[in-house]
């Protein structure tokens, strides 16, 4: 596992939510600390790297559930696309914009 490949399925729209962007990263940073030395160089930034993304994911909002507009007094007729005017997912775009704050 590596960015390239992150990315690519971010932007297939292979992911539904976050929980799988986290696995993949999981993954990429246990590899990098397996199959490297504890002081090279790519040991040491995926360590720094996992720290970083760490604390950005802690900082992701819960994910938005709607709600029958039935349960929701003051909903009305507002409705929360995740899609653009194409229907593509907006997920990775909002998941990449987020990460770089």
């Amino acid at each position: 596992m590596d960015l390239l490949i992150i990315k690519q399925r971010l932007t297939d729209g292979e992911y539904d939510d976050i929980s799988q962007v986290d696995g993949d990263m999981r993954l990429m940073f246990a590899n990098a600390l397996k199959y490297n030395a504890a002081q090279d160089p790519v040991a040491i930034a995926a360590n720094q790297f996992q720290q970083l993304w760490t604390e950005k994911l802690r900082s992701v909002p819960p994910k938005y559930v709607s709600r029958d507009s039935s349960e929701d007094p003051i909903g009305g007729d507002i409705e929360y696309d995740s899609e653009d005017e194409h229907g593509e997912s907006l997920f990775p775009a909002m998941i990449c914009l987020y990460l770089t704050l």
